[in-house]
Parts: structure tokens; C-alpha cells; sequence
């Protein structure tokens, strides 16, 4: 499938709203079963919160992006980038735990601002990292699933799980209309830079103005259109998909076990 897509001439940087199933065709663990996958994930999430120890939450992270750029075949560069945006809220939420506002000095570090002291302890300073390790050891779990499975797989799993089935079609459609009006607002931006719409400030402005107004128009045509191409495919109220029959292997079960059996003793042994 991956190699049919790049002889069409897709790449990731051009797919927009496709690009997390392009990784997850291109990942060498595509062909693992997503079940697998899934539960793979959402246990090391539990564990990864659930034990709240920083310890832990660090060899989370270290150890599902290893899986992702080695085991997914995913250059450490796309993966970086692809954390860029969760880590700045992910920094900011910890900072924001770490740093307290009195108006007497107090803790380790010091700052008057505006009459205010904005300072910092050393117990603040340790709940943060905790707070940012625990954050960032969830995302590359679900980065796991994300990346290494496709949307559809996702979607047969939940429906396998008997999650109500109106609910999951939501999930799909939402997720693909999202990022349709992405690609959209992107063309749109493109269109007003080659005509000058971001020259200076009051233009920008009034650019942006334009570009939201016309999104909405745009979003509504959009769904009527995708709608009529769904009745055009026989569409009758439910969204099949054509899963691949996909081996569980009790070796992945094995290593997922013992997985987590090394998270349990780290944490047990960390406690002491």
C-alpha cells in the first residue's frame, strides 16, 4: 500500500490530512495486529499515570519513541517534529506547576514583578518534571498507536470493543473532516500570500477575516459534497471498512507482559 502511494506521487508532506496514515503504511509494525497495538498503548498510559513515578514516566518515553523510530522505521526527525506541538503545552503546563506567586519571598529562586514574588522550590521544581516526564510518557504511548495504526484499523478495534457504533463513525468523520478543512484554510492562506493579503498588519487583519468567513461557507459545501460521495457508494447510515485479517502472535503478547512487568519493578523498586 505505501509503496502505491509513492508511485501516485504522495508524500508526507503533501498529504495534509492523510499524514498520520501515511507514517502508520510506511511503519515496519503495520502489519502487527492492531488490537495489539491498541492495547499496547492504552495499557502503558494507564501505567505510565497510574504509577506516577517519574522514573517510570521517563523510561515510557525513551523507550516508545525508540519503538516508533526503530521498531515504526520513523526518522528521528518527523518524530521530533511531530512532538514539537505537545511538548510546548506540555512545557507551559509544567511550568505553570512549578512556579508560585506570593507577596513574601519565599523558596530557592526569587523574582519581583510588579510588586508580586514570583518564586520557585525545589519540591515545585520536582512536581513539574514529574507533571512534564508523566505528559510526554502518554503522548509517545499514544504516538505508538497513532502512528503504526491506520484510522480505519482504529476505527474496527473500537468497533470490535462494541463502543456504540454511531459514536465511533463520529470519531472518523470528524477526524477526517478536521483535517479536510486544514488543507483547505492552508490553500486558502497560499492564495492570499501570492496576492500580497499579508503585507502588513491592518491587512493581515482584514486577510484573516476573509479566510475565516469564507471557511465556514467553504465547510458547509464541503460536507455536502463528501455526504452526496458517501450516497454515491451505496451509503446507507453505517461506514464499512475493509479490515485485513491480521495474526496475533503470543511473542508480542510475551514482550508486552514482560513490558510492563519492568515498569511495575522500577516503580516498586523506586518507591522503596
Amino acid at each position: 500500500m505505501a509503496e502505491k502511494m509513492k508511485k501516485k506521487g504522495y508524500s508526507h508532506s503533501h498529504l495534509g490530512a492523510k499524514e498520520m496514515d501515511y507514517y502508520a503504511f510506511n511503519s515496519r509494525l503495520h502489519e502487527m495486529n492492531s488490537s495489539f497495538k491498541m492495547g499496547l498503548s492504552a495499557g502503558t498510559l494507564f501505567l505510565c499515570v497510574g504509577f506516577d513515578y517519574i522514573w517510570v514516566s521517563v523510561l515510557v518515553a525513551v523507550t516508545m519513541g525508540i519503538m516508533n523510530i526503530v521498531g515504526g522505521k520513523l526518522s528521528f526527525h518527523i518524530y521530533a517534529r511531530l512532538l514539537m506541538v505537545p511538548l510546548l503545552f506540555i512545557f507551559w503546563g509544567s511550568a505553570a506547576v512549578g512556579v508560585g506567586f506570593s507577596s513574601q519571598p519565599l523558596g530557592q529562586w526569587t523574582l519581583l514583578l510588579f510588586g508580586r514574588y514570583i518564586y520557585v522550590t525545589g519540591e515545585g521544581m520536582l512536581q513539574a518534571a514529574s507533571v512534564f516526564f508523566k505528559a510526554l510518557g502518554g503522548v509517545s504511548a499514544l504516538y505508538f498507536m497513532t502512528l503504526n495504526t491506520t484510522v480505519a484499523e482504529i476505527t474496527g478495534v473500537l468497533k470490535k470493543l462494541h463502543i456504540p457504533k454511531l459514536m465511533v463513525e463520529f470519531l472518523f468523520l470528524i477526524y477526517r473532516f478536521i483535517f479536510i478543512l486544514l488543507e483547505v484554510h492552508a490553500n486558502m492562506k497560499t492564495a492570499a500570500k501570492s496576492r500580497l493579503g499579508y503585507r502588513d498588519f491592518r491587512t493581515s487583519c482584514y486577510t484573516f477575516g476573509r479566510i475565516v468567513s469564507n471557511l465556514l461557507v467553504i465547510s458547509m459545501k464541503k460536507a455536502n459534497q463528501y455526504y452526496d460521495a458517501m450516497l454515491a457508494r451505496c451509503y446507507e447510515g453505517n461506514l464499512c471498512f475493509l479490515e485485513e485479517e491480521k495474526k496475533l502472535k503470543i511473542g508480542w503478547i510475551a514482550g508486552m507482559i514482560g513490558y510492563w512487568v519492568m515498569l511495575g519493578v522500577v516503580w516498586y523498586v523506586g518507591i522503596q
